[in-house]
């Protein structure tokens, strides 16, 4: 097997998952900065500052989760793999459905599917989403 990124071909893809990374990593440079400047603010009452903050984390910790789930991808992509035939709402499906996995073993499974997704005859269903988005820590073991 060969991989994306040691491939020429491909070299583009491989690039767009290391500027995704990299814009990834500039943007949580600033989340200790945003927290601590809703934290100050006398104009914003504390419970709802309260609930600024807490969605605040859990979307950084849901887009790091998805982060770390297309990095595993990348590095299963083959030559031949086309990521660019991803059908846009079943992106969007994948990644309501895996963005609370922080479980390393669990995000290597919805790695596997989603470049498996970028195979040339792959069709993986909503159902097969759903019903592995059901899968426990302890099942996968």
């Amino acid at each position: 097997m060969e991989s994306l990124i040691s491939g020429d071909v491909l070299k583009p893809i491989s690039d767009l998952g290391i500027v995704l990374l990299n814009k990834v990593e500039k943007a949580t440079e600033g989340y200790k900065n945003i927290i601590e400047e809703i934290s100050k603010r006398d104009d914003i009452n504390p419970i709802d500052r309260t609930v600024i903050i807490s969605n605040f984390r859990k979307i950084k910790r849901e887009h790091k989760n998805k982060t770390q789930i297309v990095d595993k991808a990348i590095s299963l992509l083959e030559k031949g793999d086309n990521p660019e035939k991803l059908d846009n709402d079943w992106v969007l499906r994948f990644f309501e459905f895996c963005k609370a996995v922080s479980n390393e073993d669990l995000q290597y499974v919805w790695a596997k599917i989603l470049a498996n997704e970028c195979k040339e005859n792959s069709n993986n269903s909503f159902k097969l989403l759903n019903t592995i988005s059901e899968i426990s820590n302890n099942e996968i073991n």
